[in-house]
Protein backbone atom coordinates (compact mmCIF):
# COMPACT_ATOMS: atom_id res chain seq x y z
CA UNK A 1 0.00 0.00 0.00
CA UNK A 2 1.46 3.32 -1.08
CA UNK A 3 -0.08 6.33 0.71
CA UNK A 4 0.40 8.97 -2.01
CA UNK A 5 2.16 9.73 -5.29
CA UNK A 6 5.34 10.71 -3.46
CA UNK A 7 5.86 7.16 -2.29
CA UNK A 8 7.80 4.61 -4.30
CA UNK A 9 8.65 0.91 -4.27
CA UNK A 10 12.21 -0.25 -4.87
CA UNK A 11 12.71 -3.86 -5.91
CA UNK A 12 16.31 -4.62 -5.05
CA UNK A 13 18.83 -6.79 -6.81
CA UNK A 14 16.89 -7.87 -9.90
CA UNK A 15 19.97 -7.62 -12.11
CA UNK A 16 22.18 -10.72 -12.21
CA UNK A 17 25.91 -11.00 -12.73
CA UNK A 18 25.46 -9.33 -16.09
CA UNK A 19 23.07 -6.73 -17.42
CA UNK A 20 19.84 -8.19 -18.76
CA UNK A 21 16.18 -7.74 -19.55
CA UNK A 22 13.74 -8.43 -16.73
CA UNK A 23 10.18 -9.66 -16.52
CA UNK A 24 8.19 -8.07 -13.68
CA UNK A 25 5.08 -9.94 -12.56
CA UNK A 26 2.07 -8.32 -10.89
CA UNK A 27 -1.51 -9.20 -9.96
CA UNK A 28 -4.23 -7.13 -11.56
CA UNK A 29 -7.44 -6.11 -9.80
CA UNK A 30 -11.11 -5.84 -10.69
CA UNK A 31 -12.79 -2.50 -11.31
CA UNK A 32 -14.53 -2.64 -7.94
CA UNK A 33 -11.12 -2.44 -6.25
CA UNK A 34 -11.02 1.25 -5.36
CA UNK A 35 -7.26 1.38 -4.79
CA UNK A 36 -5.81 -0.65 -7.64
CA UNK A 37 -2.67 1.13 -8.84
CA UNK A 38 -1.10 2.61 -11.91
CA UNK A 39 2.56 3.62 -11.85
CA UNK A 40 5.74 4.27 -13.81
CA UNK A 41 8.65 1.84 -13.96
CA UNK A 42 12.25 3.08 -13.78
CA UNK A 43 15.52 1.19 -13.97
CA UNK A 44 19.01 2.69 -13.81
CA UNK A 45 17.26 6.02 -13.23
CA UNK A 46 15.56 5.90 -16.63
CA UNK A 47 11.79 5.82 -17.27
CA UNK A 48 10.83 2.52 -18.95
CA UNK A 49 7.08 1.95 -18.91
CA UNK A 50 3.74 3.11 -17.50
CA UNK A 51 1.58 0.29 -16.15
CA UNK A 52 -2.01 -0.03 -14.98
CA UNK A 53 -3.01 -2.96 -12.79
CA UNK A 54 -6.71 -2.65 -13.59
CA UNK A 55 -7.66 -6.04 -14.97
CA UNK A 56 -10.28 -7.16 -17.45
CA UNK A 57 -13.35 -7.94 -15.35
CA UNK A 58 -14.43 -10.55 -17.89
CA UNK A 59 -11.32 -12.61 -17.21
CA UNK A 60 -11.16 -14.26 -13.75
CA UNK A 61 -13.02 -11.31 -12.20
CA UNK A 62 -10.20 -9.02 -13.22
CA UNK A 63 -7.66 -11.01 -11.19
CA UNK A 64 -4.77 -12.47 -13.17
CA UNK A 65 -1.04 -12.18 -13.63
CA UNK A 66 0.28 -9.27 -15.66
CA UNK A 67 3.79 -9.74 -17.04
CA UNK A 68 5.79 -6.62 -17.89
CA UNK A 69 8.66 -7.76 -20.09
CA UNK A 70 11.74 -6.09 -21.45
CA UNK A 71 12.76 -3.90 -18.51
CA UNK A 72 16.54 -3.30 -18.85
CA UNK A 73 18.54 -3.81 -15.65
CA UNK A 74 22.24 -3.42 -15.03
CA UNK A 75 24.28 -6.08 -13.23
CA UNK A 76 22.98 -6.17 -9.67
CA UNK A 77 20.56 -3.39 -10.56
CA UNK A 78 17.18 -2.53 -9.10
CA UNK A 79 13.82 -1.40 -10.40
CA UNK A 80 11.85 1.49 -8.93
CA UNK A 81 8.10 2.04 -9.19
CA UNK A 82 7.19 5.73 -8.99
CA UNK A 83 4.12 7.97 -9.33
CA UNK A 84 1.98 5.25 -7.77
CA UNK A 85 -1.66 6.35 -7.67
CA UNK A 86 -5.09 4.66 -7.81
CA UNK A 87 -6.32 4.04 -11.35
CA UNK A 88 -9.67 5.67 -10.57
CA UNK A 89 -8.01 8.87 -9.42
CA UNK A 90 -9.27 8.47 -5.86
CA UNK A 91 -7.47 9.73 -2.80
CA UNK A 92 -7.09 6.33 -1.13
CA UNK A 93 -3.70 4.61 -0.89
CA UNK A 94 -2.77 2.71 -4.03
CA UNK A 95 -2.33 -1.07 -3.89
CA UNK A 96 0.46 -2.84 -5.78
CA UNK A 97 0.57 -6.64 -5.69
CA UNK A 98 4.01 -7.72 -6.85
CA UNK A 99 4.58 -11.42 -7.54
CA UNK A 100 8.21 -11.52 -8.57
CA UNK A 101 10.84 -10.79 -11.20
CA UNK A 102 13.05 -12.89 -13.41
CA UNK A 103 15.78 -12.43 -15.99
CA UNK A 104 15.05 -15.83 -17.49
CA UNK A 105 12.98 -18.90 -16.90
CA UNK A 106 9.77 -20.65 -17.83
CA UNK A 107 6.53 -18.99 -18.79
CA UNK A 108 4.26 -18.99 -15.73
CA UNK A 109 0.50 -18.48 -15.81
CA UNK A 110 -1.44 -17.87 -12.60
CA UNK A 111 -5.10 -18.42 -13.40
CA UNK A 112 -6.63 -19.41 -10.07
CA UNK A 113 -10.17 -18.21 -9.46
CA UNK A 114 -11.35 -17.29 -5.98
CA UNK A 115 -14.58 -18.80 -4.77
CA UNK A 116 -14.76 -21.58 -7.36
CA UNK A 117 -15.37 -25.29 -6.90
CA UNK A 118 -13.76 -28.15 -8.79
CA UNK A 119 -16.82 -28.23 -11.09
CA UNK A 120 -16.42 -24.58 -12.06
CA UNK A 121 -12.74 -25.05 -12.80
CA UNK A 122 -13.58 -27.93 -15.12
CA UNK A 123 -16.17 -25.81 -16.91
CA UNK A 124 -13.47 -23.20 -17.67
CA UNK A 125 -10.62 -25.68 -18.18
CA UNK A 126 -9.70 -24.63 -21.73
CA UNK A 127 -9.39 -21.01 -20.66
CA UNK A 128 -7.60 -21.61 -17.37
CA UNK A 129 -5.29 -24.47 -18.37
CA UNK A 130 -5.85 -25.92 -21.83
CA UNK A 131 -4.69 -22.97 -23.90
CA UNK A 132 -1.24 -23.10 -22.26
CA UNK A 133 -0.54 -26.84 -22.68
CA UNK A 134 1.50 -26.80 -19.45
CA UNK A 135 4.38 -29.07 -18.51
CA UNK A 136 3.75 -28.50 -14.79
CA UNK A 137 0.47 -27.72 -13.04
CA UNK A 138 -0.17 -26.77 -9.42
CA UNK A 139 -3.85 -27.23 -8.61
CA UNK A 140 -5.09 -26.13 -5.20
CA UNK A 141 -8.73 -27.07 -4.72
CA UNK A 142 -11.19 -28.21 -2.08
CA UNK A 143 -12.08 -25.29 0.19
CA UNK A 144 -15.18 -24.30 -1.74
CA UNK A 145 -16.17 -27.90 -2.39
CA UNK A 146 -16.07 -28.41 1.38
CA UNK A 147 -18.01 -25.21 1.98
CA UNK A 148 -20.80 -26.42 -0.31
CA UNK A 149 -20.57 -30.06 0.85
CA UNK A 150 -19.99 -31.30 -2.69
CA UNK A 151 -20.42 -35.11 -2.61
CA UNK A 152 -17.13 -36.96 -2.39
CA UNK A 153 -17.76 -39.04 -5.49
CA UNK A 154 -18.45 -35.84 -7.45
CA UNK A 155 -15.31 -34.22 -6.07
CA UNK A 156 -13.23 -37.23 -7.05
CA UNK A 157 -14.73 -37.37 -10.54
CA UNK A 158 -13.91 -33.69 -11.01
CA UNK A 159 -10.30 -34.17 -9.89
CA UNK A 160 -9.90 -37.19 -12.15
CA UNK A 161 -11.31 -35.31 -15.12
CA UNK A 162 -8.96 -32.39 -14.48
CA UNK A 163 -5.92 -34.68 -14.37
CA UNK A 164 -7.07 -36.61 -17.44
CA UNK A 165 -7.53 -33.42 -19.45
CA UNK A 166 -4.08 -32.13 -18.50
CA UNK A 167 -2.47 -35.43 -19.49
CA UNK A 168 -4.40 -35.46 -22.76
CA UNK A 169 -2.67 -32.19 -23.60
CA UNK A 170 0.74 -33.31 -22.33
CA UNK A 171 1.06 -37.01 -21.46
CA UNK A 172 4.20 -36.33 -19.43
CA UNK A 173 2.84 -33.33 -17.57
CA UNK A 174 3.63 -33.15 -13.88
CA UNK A 175 0.62 -32.38 -11.67
CA UNK A 176 0.78 -31.30 -8.06
CA UNK A 177 -2.51 -31.32 -6.14
CA UNK A 178 -2.52 -28.94 -3.18
CA UNK A 179 -5.20 -29.32 -0.54
CA UNK A 180 -7.22 -26.57 1.08
CA UNK A 181 -5.74 -24.85 4.11
CA UNK A 182 -7.13 -25.44 7.60
CA UNK A 183 -9.82 -22.76 7.81
CA UNK A 184 -11.77 -21.11 10.57
CA UNK A 185 -14.69 -23.32 9.55
CA UNK A 186 -12.73 -26.57 9.30
CA UNK A 187 -9.62 -26.02 11.44
CA UNK A 188 -8.71 -29.64 12.03
CA UNK A 189 -8.83 -33.03 10.33
CA UNK A 190 -12.36 -34.18 11.09
CA UNK A 191 -14.11 -37.10 9.40
CA UNK A 192 -15.68 -34.55 7.05
CA UNK A 193 -12.35 -32.97 6.09
CA UNK A 194 -10.61 -36.33 5.81
CA UNK A 195 -13.10 -37.37 3.18
CA UNK A 196 -11.86 -34.65 0.79
CA UNK A 197 -8.20 -35.11 1.73
CA UNK A 198 -8.45 -38.86 1.12
CA UNK A 199 -10.02 -38.27 -2.29
CA UNK A 200 -7.08 -36.04 -3.26
CA UNK A 201 -4.66 -38.68 -1.99
CA UNK A 202 -6.41 -41.43 -3.98
CA UNK A 203 -6.28 -39.40 -7.19
CA UNK A 204 -2.59 -38.63 -6.81
CA UNK A 205 -1.83 -42.30 -6.24
CA UNK A 206 -3.97 -43.51 -9.14
CA UNK A 207 -2.62 -40.94 -11.63
CA UNK A 208 0.99 -40.62 -10.47
CA UNK A 209 0.68 -37.03 -9.26
CA UNK A 210 2.15 -35.35 -6.21
CA UNK A 211 0.18 -34.17 -3.20
CA UNK A 212 0.91 -31.34 -0.79
CA UNK A 213 -1.35 -31.73 2.25
CA UNK A 214 -1.61 -28.31 3.88
CA UNK A 215 -3.56 -29.74 6.81
CA UNK A 216 -0.51 -31.77 7.75
CA UNK A 217 1.87 -28.90 7.06
CA UNK A 218 -0.01 -26.31 9.13
CA UNK A 219 -1.42 -28.55 11.88
CA UNK A 220 1.06 -27.42 14.54
CA UNK A 221 1.13 -23.73 13.55
CA UNK A 222 -1.11 -21.11 15.14
CA UNK A 223 -3.45 -19.47 12.61
CA UNK A 224 -2.24 -15.98 13.53
CA UNK A 225 1.24 -17.03 12.38
CA UNK A 226 0.24 -17.99 8.87
CA UNK A 227 -3.39 -17.01 8.11
CA UNK A 228 -4.54 -13.61 6.88
CA UNK A 229 -8.28 -14.08 7.37
CA UNK A 230 -10.59 -17.04 7.87
CA UNK A 231 -8.89 -19.17 5.21
CA UNK A 232 -6.21 -17.38 3.13
CA UNK A 233 -2.50 -17.34 3.91
CA UNK A 234 -0.65 -14.10 4.53
CA UNK A 235 2.97 -13.51 3.46
CA UNK A 236 4.38 -15.63 6.28
CA UNK A 237 1.93 -18.42 5.48
CA UNK A 238 2.78 -18.27 1.80
CA UNK A 239 6.44 -18.61 2.70
CA UNK A 240 5.74 -21.74 4.77
CA UNK A 241 3.78 -23.27 1.89
CA UNK A 242 6.41 -22.28 -0.66
CA UNK A 243 9.18 -23.90 1.38
CA UNK A 244 7.20 -27.15 1.61
CA UNK A 245 6.40 -27.20 -2.10
CA UNK A 246 10.02 -26.58 -2.97
CA UNK A 247 11.21 -29.29 -0.56
CA UNK A 248 8.68 -31.89 -1.68
CA UNK A 249 8.34 -31.22 -5.39
CA UNK A 250 11.80 -29.93 -6.29
CA UNK A 251 14.18 -31.55 -3.78
CA UNK A 252 17.22 -31.29 -6.04
CA UNK A 253 16.58 -27.90 -7.57
CA UNK A 254 19.52 -25.54 -7.96
CA UNK A 255 18.65 -21.87 -8.24
CA UNK A 256 20.72 -19.11 -9.79
CA UNK A 257 23.00 -16.82 -7.86
CA UNK A 258 21.29 -13.87 -6.27
CA UNK A 259 17.97 -15.66 -5.77
CA UNK A 260 16.46 -15.19 -2.33
CA UNK A 261 13.60 -17.62 -1.54
CA UNK A 262 12.00 -15.21 0.89
CA UNK A 263 8.85 -13.21 0.19
CA UNK A 264 9.85 -10.64 2.81
CA UNK A 265 13.20 -9.76 1.24
CA UNK A 266 14.22 -7.42 -1.55
CA UNK A 267 11.21 -5.09 -1.53
CA UNK A 268 11.60 -1.68 0.14
CA UNK A 269 8.23 0.03 0.62
CA UNK A 270 9.46 3.02 2.62
CA UNK A 271 8.56 6.48 1.26
CA UNK A 272 11.32 8.11 -0.79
Amino acid sequence: MVPDKNGSITIEGIGGRKAGSARLMFFTGASDFTNIARFDIYSDGVFRRSVSLKGDDGFYRGRYQLNVDGIPVSAGGSVVLKNIVPVDGGATPAAVQFIGASLSGPSIHMTGHGGWTSHQVLADFDNMVGQYKPDLVFYQIGANDMALSVPLDTFKANLESFVQQVRALKPGAEIVLVTATPSQYHPQKSDFVNGYLNVAKQVTQEYDCQLVDLYDLLADKKPKKWRYDDVHAKIEGGQIIYNEVRRRVFPGIKVGSGYEPDAMLQVDQSPK
